[in-house]
């Protein structure tokens, strides 16, 4: 007779705790960039970026700016690609540098 057995370390238990830091570090890291991204001459868009982390694993930012959109579209010098797009790639890559989410399982 053969048995198999596998034996838990706790590892599985703090999955969810991981996904969570890995969800919020990115998040972070995405508010960063972007504000990184936001054209400057007053100052007042890229101060206007506020984060918030949700109760579920997830974020927000947001810019409640009137002109923001403008910026977005590529209407300054600075961010002639606006704002998203460049803050997506940086987003990707930190993504990639922090872990990355494979078929359930948190690598690094």
């Amino acid at each position: 007779m053969l048995k198999v057995r596998r034996k838990s370390d706790g590892g599985l238990k703090s999955l969810p705790d991981r996904i969570e830091a890995l969800i919020d570090k990115v998040g972070k890291d995405a508010l960063r960039s972007i504000k990184g991204f936001t054209p400057i001459r007053s100052g007042r868009a890229r101060r206007g970026w506020t984060y918030e982390g949700e109760r579920r694993p997830g974020w927000t930012v947001s810019n409640q700016v009137p002109y923001i959109e403008r910026l977005e579209a590529g209407h300054s010098r600075q961010a002639p690609r606006g704002i998203l797009a460049p803050t997506k790639s940086t987003v990707r890559r930190s993504l990639s540098r922090h872990g990355r989410l494979r078929s359930g399982r948190l690598t690094r």
